[in-house]
Formats: C-alpha cells, structure tokens, sequence
C-alpha cells in the first residue's frame, strides 16, 4: 500500500536515515504553532509571546506568513503552497528555517497523527 501524507494508518515506522532521502512529506502536513513558536522562527518580539495576539495575526496574515488564527486556541495555522507544502520547504525539498523551526517540526514524529511513524517517500 503506497504511503498518504492525509492516511497515517499508511505511514511507515520512523528510521532517522529516511529524512536522507525522503520527499518531505511531513512538511505537507497542516502546521499549527503558537506564539512562542512564532518567537524562535523570528516573526516575533519575546515581549509579543504572552501579549495580544490579534494584531500580530493580522500582521502575519497580511505578510503571508500563516493563514488563520484561532482566538479559541491562540494557534497560527502557517501558509501552505497550492500543492500544500509548508512555505518554508524549499527547491530541494529541505527546510528552509531548520535551524529556528517550530516545536512540532522538532519533535516529529514522537508528536504527530502517528506517533513513532512518518509519511516517507523516497526520492
């Protein structure tokens, strides 16, 4: 059975040596993340983190940077690319903000809709 990003019952067990050669399927999936998140990827002041984020929302919505917030949840969804990768994912499929990239990013796949799986595809 070939592998669904939107299908975890069809990911395989995580193996570090896939991200080597894989094709970012992970970064295909929606990317939610809060303020402190918006903080280390540099979009925000740290005095911002515990603030009023409405205005940061409509700041990084009209930048191009998340496309919704929730109020309820005070979480940023991040933009995606009509092909529904995140817009931090670049030509060669790698990210492009590795180094300051969000917690769930982090932490995949312990946190994840499968956790100890990944939607890998080889090259």
């Amino acid at each position: 059975m070939p592998v669904d990003t939107v299908r975890p019952k069809s990911w395989v067990p995580y193996d570090p040596k896939h991200c080597k050669s894989c094709q970012a399927g992970c970064c295909t999936l929606p990317l939610r993340v809060d303020s402190e998140d918006l903080f280390h990827m540099g979009f925000i002041k740290m005095d911002q983190v515990n603030g009023p984020l409405k205005r940061i929302a409509k700041r990084l919505l009209k930048q191009g940077i998340i496309r919704s917030y929730s109020t309820r949840t005070n979480l940023f969804m991040i933009q995606r690319h009509k092909n529904n990768d995140c817009i931090f994912l670049d030509q060669n499929r790698r990210c492009s903000i590795y180094e300051r990239r969000p917690f769930v990013c982090r932490s995949f796949p312990e946190y994840s809709a499968r956790p100890g799986f990944c939607p890998y595809q080889k090259k």
